[in-house]
């Protein structure tokens, strides 16, 4: 089947024809006009002529005249100043030729011919080997004509070359990889499919079987479930070649698919794509393995001080004793003066009470707890998951990312002890990897005359596990075979390929590009905003440091609204017309055709009726929470849910549902009406908490938020638009995610200044995110905890210097500036996640040299930032405004996704994230149709003869849903066609009272 146009970006017209579009795309210029006018005689002609010129301009094509928008002639006739009557058209189809040809020669343009289609060919051949979907491809064939400056050709020309070549390379690809499979290998991947025993149930079932919550025996079972995978076949081996694009794909493919529909596809391709299902279900095995392992032994160590705690309890009456004891010796000590009569009386007290040796045994049993030291409580609550503990050391390949070999080595010892039960062994290695604590614990003196240090076997085990565990989350270990805790360094470019493109880079942020010239200008910087900041203290009122050096930050004034904004809003509330959920979604479908990028994995068209109207209500009813029964019930058998989950697991992904974002927030970007809510450049990042089901991996309780569950992470633009989301656990640090949202983000809104919450106070997070050219400006709750820095030791301040505590090391910058550009090099180039740096640069990887160097950038810019928003009334104000938005989509898209209490009930990590992604969707699509009713209701008032002045439309917000129905009977909205879209939202010369 043919694809559809509209789900590429085969240039076309766009469905609103803004005035700001074409004065931008569809002015002529004077040479243009020259142009005509040698080429042309006649008034008619020359108008045919600059229209083809500009419309050339814009599509690389000749659409067929009926095509072009009468709002392009009509804005071209008036530019160019001719008769508002002048016809548009051609009465011979050759002089329209002729000048094809003329615009052709003028602009330089390869013509639509052999040479075009090999220019297509070639790209979607080489792009063939990365991506599927024929869409995707024929994305590539235009962006490649476009680059030689090529005409585009008919879009049918460009889908049979696709067609054609895509199915060469798939035939290629299979054929290649099916001559590696061994007889026994095709044998074991087909019997994952093959029908057992009487219930028909598959081998694939347990393929995609997902981990459950943290404990010993689910530990267990998932050790058990990375040693059947693995022994199922090497898909590493077998898929040496194929991109990795290529294998993702197979695999969301595979998966979305049940058993009996995988046994339908050939056997070659067949057994391709169950191989790259069971290649990234082994990596997420092995994450899945390494998570548990960590959540369980932080499991272990919350048990061990529950167990202190009970034991505190107990040993209560034994403290009271001891204090009594002590009371009669002090009381005793006093009374008597005679140091001869003393020592009975104090014996006669000790043996009252049990005897010296007796006491004695009971101090040094509390004392060894003392200071919340629950440590020596750990072995007997260990014993029972030692095998299993054990287990995981054989199924992963663990290795160092730091030059501290110390953990290496007490890994080693540790594999050597597996067979052991003595109570101690010979102290061999060197605890530095541990703290004072563990080494105290661990440490003893054995033999008659207490003299050879030996460890505590059992205390040494946990040891090791336990910074296992804190090494894997830190970065300072990595596992082979593992995606997020692969070893960071081999998805760096190297230097020799990043060494080229520093001085663009550089340029393109705006930092130096040479080590000195780094550390000079973030000194300068430093020492410049210090001293102004320093100079205007006395002419500043939100900032006091008290004679004491006690600095004090006034409170922000609260804004409270106004009575004449209230009623403001409630007349255009009033005025804004009764919707239901799905309707605003269907209107948007319309306005954007944001649900073409929904289809088949397999990239091909999708095969049932009215796709467009079942794509809608799969999004409201994953969108919304409700669920595919809920949403058939409330749809009166209108679809199935059946027919729902499917099109969720197989026509929609998470970067479908992106896509889908992308484009309600371009044609919202036309909107004149979020203009006076925001420029776009700002952005806020905060998270909000979701319950989810309990028997999952992901789950766990947050004490920031009080509840157990995940965080879905957003990024709202200062236009309250959703840019971006992630979802996480409550452990994860949010601020990681910062910077990844900003280079997902593709959308025509990119902002350039960032208000974090209190987590983005981090300094490698504030280093990351300048060297990217991103300006950080987070909330500075807690702010007085914070370290300022000095340019240099000697340098003091007349009004400010009690703020600074510390002195920068320019030196550490200077020696590590080529680890830092590498690292933001590799991340502008896309080979690694900013998200996977910061989670290396965690307070607790000191023995990374990356930290070290980030760090010390960090504290510059923090400094600097801290300094901007003391003495900034003005800044930390609009740090609070954007805030603010944030919350407020936080509470808007609590509302949206309303069904079911807001609690995601599925256990599977990617679902659970697609969830969110359909949450976004509708929210935006809800928000873009609120704005565009806000902005019939301000010409409605205006028409009226109402005053609206810009103050009170910057108050207003998308977010009403007063006239909002999440209820009621949901097919009924995809027959009407709504209004085209009036971007306007003129305040005229009243705005500005």
């Amino acid at each position: 089947m043919p694809t559809s146009v509209r789900r590429t970006t085969y240039p076309r017209f766009k469905r609103i024809i803004t005035a700001r579009l074409l004065q931008e795309r569809f002015t002529p210029t004077a040479a243009e006009w020259t142009m005509a006018q040698q080429v042309t005689r006649y008034p008619q002609l020359r108008l045919n002529f600059v229209v083809l010129v500009k419309v050339f301009q814009y599509l690389h094509h000749f659409p067929p005249l009926e095509h072009i928008p009468p709002a392009i002639v009509a804005h071209i006739r008036t530019t160019l100043r001719l008769d508002p009557d002048l016809p548009f058209g051609y009465s011979a189809v050759r002089t329209m030729y002729d000048h094809h040809k003329a615009i052709r020669t003028a602009l330089k343009v390869l013509p639509n011919g052999a040479a075009t289609r090999h220019i297509a060919v070639h790209a979607v051949y080489e792009a063939a080997h990365r991506m599927n979907r024929e869409a995707d491809l024929i994305n590539v064939a235009i962006e490649s004509l476009m680059k030689a400056n090529a005409e585009v050709p008919a879009f049918s020309t460009l889908d049979k070359i696709v067609e054609r070549v895509g199915a060469l390379v798939d035939r290629q690809l299979v054929a290649r990889v099916g001559a590696r499979l061994t007889e026994p290998i095709m044998a074991r991947l087909d019997q994952l499919v093959a029908a057992q025993g009487t219930r028909q149930r598959t081998e694939f079932t347990r393929l995609k079987e997902l981990p459950q919550k943290p404990t010993r025996d689910h530990l267990r079972t998932l050790e058990d479930r990375l040693h059947w995978l693995e022994a199922i076949a090497d898909p590493t081996t077998l898929l040496a070649d194929v991109a990795h694009s290529k294998i993702i794909h197979f695999a969301e493919e595979t998966k979305g698919l049940d058993a009996a529909l995988v046994r339908d596809i050939r056997a070659p391709r067949r057994r391709l794509m169950l191989l790259c299902l069971l290649h990234q279900v082994q990596i997420q095995a092995r994450d899945d393995l390494i998570l548990m392992f960590r959540k369980y032994l932080k499991t272990l160590h919350g048990r061990g001080q529950t167990a202190l705690q009970k034991l505190r309890e107990r040993q209560q009456e034994t403290i009271e004793q001891l204090l009594a004891v002590l009371t009669e010796v002090l009381e005793t000590t006093e009374a008597q003066a005679d140091d001869a009569h003393l020592g009975p009386e104090v014996r006669q007290i000790l043996n009252a009470y049990g005897g010296g040796d007796t006491l004695l045994a009971d101090c040094l049993v509390i004392s060894a707890y003392n200071g919340q030291n629950y440590l020596p409580l750990l072995p007997p609550l260990y014993a029972a998951s030692r095998t299993v503990l054990f287990r995981l050391l054989d199924l992963l390949e663990i290795v160092p990312t730091t030059e501290d070999d110390g953990l290496m080595d007490a890994l080693t010892l540790l594999r050597t002890l597996r067979r052991l039960r003595k109570p101690v062994i010979p102290a061999t290695i060197d605890l530095n990897f541990a703290n004072d604590l563990w080494r105290r614990v661990i440490v003893r003196t054995h033999g008659k005359r207490k003299k050879r240090k030996v460890f505590d076997r059992r205390l040494f085990e946990i040891g090791v596990f336990t910074y296992l565990a804190e090494g894997l989350k830190t970065g300072d270990l990595a596992v082979r075979g593992s995606a997020q805790y692969a070893d960071f360094r081999t998805q760096l470019l190297p230097w020799d390929q990043c060494e080229p493109k520093v001085l663009d880079f550089c340029r393109e942020v705006g930092v130096a590009s040479t080590p000195q010239g780094f550390v000079f200008q973030l000194w300068i910087w430093l020492k410049l905003v210090a001293e102004e900041v320093d100079q205007g203290y006395p002419d500043q009122s939100s900032l006091v440091i008290a004679d004491d050096g006690t600095p004090v930050l006034k409170k922000l004034p609260k804004t409270v609204p106004t009575q004449e904004m209230e009623a403001f809003e409630q007349m255009l509330h009033a005025r804004m017309p009764s919707r239901s959920v799905l309707e605003a979604l269907w209107n948007t479908a319309h306005w954007t055709d944001w649900s073409r990028h929904f289809g088949p994995l397999s990239g091909s068209e999708p095969k049932m009726a009215n796709p467009t109207m079942r794509y809608l209500l799969a999004t409201f009813c994953y969108g919304s929470n409700l669920g595919p029964a809920e949403t058939e019930r409330h749809t009166g058998g209108a679809i199935a849910a059946q027919t729902l989950s499917t099109i969720n697991r197989q026509h929609i992904t998470q970067p479908m549902l992106e896509a889908a974002r992308r484009d309600i927030i371009t044609t919202y970007n036309q909107l004149d009406l979020p203009k006076l809510w925001g420029d776009g450049t700002v952005a806020g990042v905060d998270g909000s908490q979701y319950d989810l089901a309990e028997d999952n991996l992901i789950a766990e309780y947050s004490f920031r938020y009080r509840a157990k569950g995940g965080i879905a992470y957003q990024h709202i633009s200062d236009q309250y638009i959703a840019l971006f989301s992630h979802f996480m656990t409550c452990g994860t640090w949010e601020a990681i995610y910062i910077i990844d949202g900003l280079l997902k983000n593709t959308s025509e809104i990119q902002p350039l200044v960032i208000h974090g919450d209190t987590q983005a106070q981090s300094t490698p997070v504030f280093a990351l995110t300048y060297l990217l050219g991103i300006d950080l400006i987070p909330r500075i709750r807690n702010w007085k905890g914070l370290i300022f820095f000095r340019p240099q030791h000697d340098v003091t301040y007349q009004h400010i210097d009690t703020l600074f505590g510390g002195t920068i090391d320019w030196t550490l910058i200077e020696t590590h500036w080529q680890d830092l550009m590498q690292v933001v090099i590799s991340i502008n180039e896309g080979t690694i996640l900013a998200s996977t740096i910061l989670r290396k640069l965690r307070h607790d990887s000191k023995r990374n040299k990356l930290y070290k160097a980030f760090r010390e950038v960090g504290r510059v810019i923090r400094t600097v930032v801290l300094l901007r928003s003391i003495s900034s009334l003005e800044l930390r104000q609009q740090v609070l405004s954007m805030t603010n938005k944030v919350e407020a989509f936080n509470g808007f898209a609590a509302w949206v996704f309303f069904s079911n209490y807001g609690i995601i009930d599925t256990n599977d990590p990617a679902e659970q994230e697609k969830r969110l992604h359909y949450r976004d969707v509708v929210a935006n699509a809800l928000i873009l149709q609120n704005t565009i009713d806000l902005s019939q209701a301000l010409r409605q008032l205006r028409a009226e003869g109402y005053p609206v002045r810009r103050d009170l439309v910057a108050h207003l917000s998308p977010y009403p849903t007063q006239h909002l129905r999440r209820y009621g009977d949901y097919p009924n909205h995809f027959e009407h066609m709504p209004d085209p879209i009036d971007p306007t939202c003129d305040l005229g010369d009243e705005g500005d009272g």
